[in-house]
């Protein structure tokens, strides 16, 4: 048995067992633990109870607050779904109107163009009838 590492209790200074004597511990059983030390355990049992007590409490209203926490997280993903949602409707609404856009400039040019030519012709056209007609060519 290796002893070097172990401590030994301290002394007492007065023995932890009664002697015999007058006193009522003295005469009563050694195996049932004296007033004092019964006491102590009544107080730390009361006082473990009393913790216990406020623990559950605890428990209870971090419970009660976890829960009021999940459903709010829930009301906030359900609503940032349904913007979501929004988003991608505007988002193809957008390119619809992009599109159009697009179209409409694209027929836009193609009108101004064909006018543009149409004028070019009939200017040219009238200045050809104009010259024929009005002043002959020398």
């Amino acid at each position: 048995m290796v002893t070097h590492d172990k401590e030994l209790p301290p002394i007492p200074l007065r023995s932890s067992q009664p002697q015999a004597s007058g006193h009522p511990d003295a005469m009563s059983d050694p195996c049932r633990p004296r007033r004092g030390v019964h006491n102590s355990r009544e107080r730390e049992n009361e006082e473990l109870r009393e913790t216990n007590k406020r623990l559950q409490y605890q428990l209870r209203r971090l419970t009660v607050e976890n829960s009021n926490l999940l459903d709010w997280k829930k009301h906030a993903e359900e609503e940032m779904e349904y913007h979501r949602e929004i988003i991608e409707i505007q988002k193809g609404a957008l390119k619809d109107i992009m599109a159009h856009t697009v179209t409409t400039t694209q027929h836009c040019r193609m009108s101004v163009k064909r006018e543009q030519t149409e004028r070019e012709r009939g200017q040219t056209g009238h200045a050809s009838l104009s010259r024929g007609t009005d002043t002959p060519m020398i």
